[in-house]
């Protein structure tokens, strides 16, 4: 059996299923104390388990986790993103995830 690990799908925070295994999500941390903190997406917020300070935007890879409230991230790692221009950042997401949909139906 090997070691590795799935790799981690990029997603908005709206588009995360519970069936999901491991995702990478992008965003601005809007809430944070006690080792966990909100993150936006501007598509939904998700909470994760980091200790990180509000106003930073980040880069977070972890595994999904469905709980009472819904779903959380169980943080594997975080990639701050200082002057990350992120409207920008999601302009370009989109018009990749577009493009990708559209060759991948063709």
């Amino acid at each position: 059996m090997s070691d590795r690990r799935l790799a981690a799908v990029e997603k908005s925070i709206s588009d995360i299923q519970p069936t999901d295994v491991r995702v990478a999500l992008t965003g601005t941390i809007v809430a944070s104390g006690n080792n966990r903190a909100l993150l936006d997406d501007g598509t939904g917020q998700i909470m994760i388990t980091a200790d990180v300070e509000v106003g930073q935007i980040v880069r977070v890879v972890g595994r999904v986790i469905p709980s009472e409230a819904g779903i959380e991230l169980s943080t594997e790692f975080v990639q701050p993103l200082p002057g990350l221009d992120l409207e920008f950042f999601k302009k370009v997401s989109d018009m990749w995830r577009l493009e990708h949909v559209q060759t991948r139906s063709v």
